[in-house]
């Protein structure tokens, strides 16, 4: 009676906890499940009991849960968190954190898995989207540092820029002046010219874009 009675106070206490409490037979079929099991995954436990964990697994995990399982007939795997998918009764994914034992009998001889899972699904995608904004200010970081930079070279290049078209404009003015230009010289400087107005067009372009959204 007191064992019976220790057994029904065990069931209550476990019932009351978030976490779910599970054990296995040896073929990975549920044999106990406390009443987190409802909660978590809106189905109830005596639909659930005589299944395998392996069948609420995502498509992609069947296997892996089968494994997880498989592996603690060795006494190092015991023990372990995992992380597993399931798929609720509504066809919506959960990520829990999941922590195996061996459950052996006297003689050592494998006859379960027992075990908790915490559903970790909004903790998970909490994680996943702070990973996603720090990496959008990393990528916003580097964009600004990019315009900034961007910003200096167009006004640096300006200077060198605007100093070789007046050397050019100049210098044809004094050969024209002088009557010593030569259709080859008047070509070469106006080469010049246009080369010195296609490197201005790109950079006044290039400082356009930085002051559209880089900086």
């Amino acid at each position: 009676a007191e064992y019976a009675q220790a057994r029904i106070n065990m069931a209550s206490v476990l019932d009351s906890i978030n976490n779910i409490a599970f054990r296995t037979d040896i073929n990975g079929n549920f044999v106990y499940l406390n009443k987190a099991w409802e909660n978590h995954m809106l189905v109830s436990i005596e639909k659930t009991i005589g299944r395998s964990m392996a069948s609420f697994a995502v498509p992609t995990e069947k296997r892996a849960v089968i494994q997880k399982l498989a592996d603690l007939t060795d006494e190092t795997e015991s023990g372990r968190t995992s992380e597993l998918r399931f798929l609720r009764h509504d066809g919506s994914e959960r990520i829990m954190e999941a922590r195996l034992w061996a459950v052996r009998s006297d003689k050592g001889i494998y006859e379960g898995a027992a075990g908790t899972m915490r559903d970790v699904t909004e903790q998970s995608r909490a994680e996943t989207e702070l990973m996603r904004t720090r990496s959008e200010l990393i990528q916003v970081s580097r964009l600004s540092a990019m315009g900034a930079m961007a910003s200096t070279i167009a006004h640096e290049l300006n200077q060198p820029l605007a100093a070789v078209a007046n050397f050019s404009r100049g210098l044809r003015n004094r050969l024209e002046a002088s009557g010593t230009a030569t259709p080859e010289t008047i070509e070469v400087l106006h080469d010049i010219d246009d080369g010195v107005v296609r490197a201005s067009q790109i950079v006044k372009r290039l400082r356009s874009l930085v002051e559209r959204g880089y900086v």
